[in-house]
């Protein structure tokens, strides 16, 4: 996952440590970026994407085999709690 998290740019890891470190909410966020709510919400979704097709396929290199969707699900549920550990590490 750090790898993963690595690929992400300066301002995605700062809006990251936002809402799964400082837990702030995305109105606060959104005021802080000088944006809309929704933008950060796009902003944030789209890094998720990218995280979940970064892990899954690491999971396809490693294991030879693809993610099920419902496993996909459940690795995009707990991506929080691994966002979250590595960022206050960084």
């Amino acid at each position: 996952f750090a790898t993963a998290l690595g690929q992400c740019n300066a301002n995605e890891k700062v809006l990251l440590r936002m809402v799964f470190v400082e837990n702030l909410t995305y109105r606060e966020v959104a005021e802080l970026f000088r944006t809309s709510k929704s933008t950060v919400c796009r902003q944030l979704a789209d890094v998720e994407r990218r995280l979940v097709r970064h892990l899954s396929a690491v999971w396809r290199e490693q294991t030879a085999g693809s993610l099920s969707e419902d496993l996909g699900e459940i690795v995009a549920g707990h991506l929080d709690l691994s966002m979250s550990r590595l960022l206050r590490e960084s």
